[in-house]
């Protein structure tokens, strides 16, 4: 991966983070709509940087669709064992829901 690749895909990582944040916000203040969008919108970025991360194309990096997004990721992404999906979602910023 190029250092462009991965300095795009950090930016759009601090961005989905910046946006959840934000939608937690809203939802203290009880702006819900707002915060359904901010949590919509962090998703797609977090999904948006993991796709420039694994060297995705340009068509899968620009689709305005989450569905579409996810099946690019499956594709360049391999399946994690184990237990590693239900660490990396205990780690992750993006997680919003503790594991039990």
């Amino acid at each position: 991966m190029t250092g462009k690749r991965k300095a795009e895909a950090t930016r759009w990582y601090r961005q989905a983070a910046y946006d959840l944040k934000a939608a937690r916000w809203n939802i203290e203040g009880g702006f819900h709509d707002t915060a359904c969008f901010l949590a919509q919108q962090a998703g797609k970025k977090a999904l948006t940087s993991l796709l420039y991360y694994s060297g995705a194309r340009k068509q899968a990096l620009f689709t305005h669709s989450i569905v579409e997004m996810i099946g690019a990721v499956k594709k360049k992404s391999p399946q994690p064992r184990g237990d590693f999906g239900r660490s990396a979602r205990a780690r992750s910023p993006l997680h919003p829901f503790p594991l039990s």
